[in-house]
């Protein structure tokens, strides 16, 4: 699951595998928080995507894959609820899905990411899983390779986000929703070479 290196801020640096919790003012708490005992997908979470509402004027949603040099992903845990998911989230009305993940990672994560175009690594159609809900349309990105002078500067949006953590394919695998560890299952393309996918819940099948 590796996102490409092409933007390296700085020196190798393992931050090792526990959480980092949100606390007043941005600063790292010690861990110990307990992992939820299943994964619940973020985009069904009762917090909730307003593009899971029928309501909602710009069903997609966006998010971004940042590693580290030992190439484990960054993931983060939602406030209230427990569940972890990629940072990212919904596009809103009158913004591009690129602009999207450049204002969710400044607001969850307190990173400015230098996102361009030819960073998109894949779309996705996801059907709603519920009657009354609106599908949607998934994009991911490739960030950059974090140095731990990137991770020192992570302050996380508490009213959101509780904790962040490194997690390697296994973990990954195993904390996160089936349907979002899907979209890391297979290797990336590069940068330019977009992939296309779609998940269907069962409730229609393709013509």
């Amino acid at each position: 699951m590796r996102a490409p290196a092409r933007r390296s801020p700085g020196p190798s640096h393992d931050t090792g595998p526990g959480l980092h919790l949100s606390t007043p003012g941005g600063a790292r708490a010690s861990p110990g928080t307990k992992t939820p005992p299943g994964p619940t997908c973020p985009e069904q979470a009762p917090r909730t995507d307003p593009a899971e509402e029928p309501w909602a004027p710009h069903p997609a949603t966006s998010y971004v894959l940042c590693t580290d040099p030992g190439d484990r992903l960054l993931i983060v845990q939602a406030a209230g609820i427990g569940t972890w998911h990629l940072p990212g989230g919904v596009v809103e009305a009158g913004e591009s899905p690129l602009d999207a993940v450049r204002r969710e990672a400044r607001e969850e994560l307190g990173l400015v990411l230098d996102l361009v175009p030819d960073d998109l690594l894949g779309t996705e159609w996801a059907q709603a899983r519920r009657e009354g809900a609106r599908d949607r349309i998934v994009f991911l990105w490739a960030g950059p390779m974090l140095s731990a002078a990137d991770t020192d500067r992570i302050a996380l949006q508490e009213r959101e986000l509780s904790a962040w953590r490194w997690a390697d394919t296994g973990e990954a695998q195993r904390l996160l929703h089936p349907a979002v560890a899907a979209r890391i299952r297979t290797p990336l393309q590069w940068p330019g070479r977009v992939t296309y996918q779609e998940t269907r819940n069962g409730r229609t099948d393709p013509p």
